[in-house]
């Protein structure tokens, strides 16, 4: 009877210590949890802890050595939801505009399928290990990077006014909903997200926009960004909403008056021809000026030298390019004319003779010095790469330019830069 009553004992020993082992709720959500509540939150002195409903009791609980086994605390957070599994995992957590601060690492939370922490003052977000998360709206915070590579559950993705350059969502191939506006992205590669239906990629720096793959698409707002008429979506029946106008002033820098203006990529959209409207507005006001064009190159004189002018673009393709402050605006490009520079005054010292100059069809290029050329790179005068020549070995080399188009170009030629023009 001894040795049985022993053995009772030593099971009900073990019982009673696995029980107070195992706790109510799963130790890696509460560590994530307890790791964020300690930090300090946004103004007041508060921890975020406080700020979800925790007392000085709890924080005392949470920086002591006994917070993983007392879960007093864990039940009187806000904005959560648990599964009702054994022990419990964290699967929904509803924390926007609560002035939280601080770094969120919520790997641990194995199970969590949705976070909203939107309006606070978050400075990262981890969710990397997060795979079963399926909606994520973390936008309104100081975020300045996000990696979502590995939630290929997410079908929803709110992450707009962050401080992000980048943002990759080519493995989130079930995303249906991308709402990433003012977050400073020059790129935006969608050609894997073939079930978006819903974008908005506002106020970006974007120059380019593909939406081929997306062909489920039926909400679209992509103004404020660098997009002209001819890198934007053409519009679709599909959509039921878009929005593409205003856009950023199309910068042009500043032209030589005898080299003209090209805007010939915009001339044409889906057979609309887009009407040009010219402005002076050198001294501040807009004076209407007429430009000779022929299919969007516009021609000037020495008139126009030290002007700063602007063109007010509309086409029937794209109806949200309407004079209509300040909500839509036609598509606008601005520039400053200068007087000419001759290639032999800007470089005289280089000893490089270009011939005939300017030149409608074969520019030949030789060193005086006969020393020999190694590599020349042809660029336009907004600096895009049009052509490379390499292995040269030569003091003499020939290129033919005759497809290009009127205007002012760049040689970059072993590193010292000629201008030429072609005419």
């Amino acid at each position: 009877m001894k040795t049985k009553n022993t053995i009772l004992l030593v099971i009900a020993f073990a019982f009673i210590c696995s029980a107070v082992k195992a706790g109510e709720y799963h130790d890696d959500d509460k560590t994530a949890l307890r790791n964020f509540l300690i930090q300090n939150s946004y103004g007041e002195y508060q921890t975020n802890g406080q700020r979800l409903g925790l007392d000085d009791d709890d924080m005392a609980i949470l920086n002591g050595i006994d917070w993983l086994t007392e879960e007093s605390w864990v039940g009187k957070i806000s904005g959560f939801t648990w599964n009702s599994k054994n022990p419990k995992r964290l699967t929904e957590i509803n924390w926007d505009f609560r002035s939280l601060a601080g770094n969120l690492d919520l790997t641990g939370c194995a199970s969590l399928d949705a976070l909203s922490c939107f309006g606070n003052q978050l400075t990262s977000l981890d969710v990397s290990k997060n795979t079963a998360l399926q909606k994520l709206d973390c936008a309104g915070n100081h975020l300045t990077s996000l990696d979502v590579s590995k939630n290929v559950a997410l079908t929803r993705l709110h992450c707009a006014i962050n401080q992000l350059t980048n943002l990759d969502v080519s493995k989130n191939i079930r995303l249906e909903r991308l709402f990433c506006g003012h977050i400073q992205l020059a790129n935006l590669d969608l050609l894997n997200n073939i079930k978006l239906e819903e974008l908005d990629c506002t106020g970006n720096h974007l120059t380019n926009l593909d939406i081929s793959n997306n062909t489920k698409l039926i909400y679209l707002e992509c103004p404020d960004n660098q997009l002209k008429f001819s890198t934007l979506p053409l519009p679709k029946e599909q959509y039921l909403y878009y929005v593409y106008s205003p856009q950023d002033t199309i910068r042009g820098g500043t032209v030589a008056y005898s080299s003209g203006i090209d805007l010939s990529s915009e001339y044409s959209i889906d057979g609309n021809i887009t009407n040009f409207a010219w402005y002076d507005v050198t001294g501040g006001a807009e004076t209407s000026i007429t430009l000779a064009s022929n299919n969007g190159i516009f021609s000037l004189d020495a008139s126009y030298s030290g002007k700063t002018l602007i063109c007010k673009m509309t086409n029937e393709t794209f109806p949200n390019f309407v004079d209509e402050p300040p909500y839509y605006s036609p598509l606008i490009y601005k520039v400053t004319i200068t007087d000419d520079v001759s290639i032999d005054d800007d470089y005289e010292n280089l000893f490089i003779n270009l011939y005939p100059n300017p030149s409608n069809s074969i520019l030949t290029i030789s060193n005086i010095d006969n020393k020999i050329f190694k590599s020349i790179s042809l660029f336009d005068m907004s600096g895009k790469l049009l052509a490379a020549y390499n292995n040269i070995d030569n003091s003499i080399y020939s290129i033919d330019i005759s497809a290009y188009p009127n205007g002012t170009y760049m040689l970059d030629i072993d590193g010292e830069a000629v201008r030429f023009m072609k005419q």
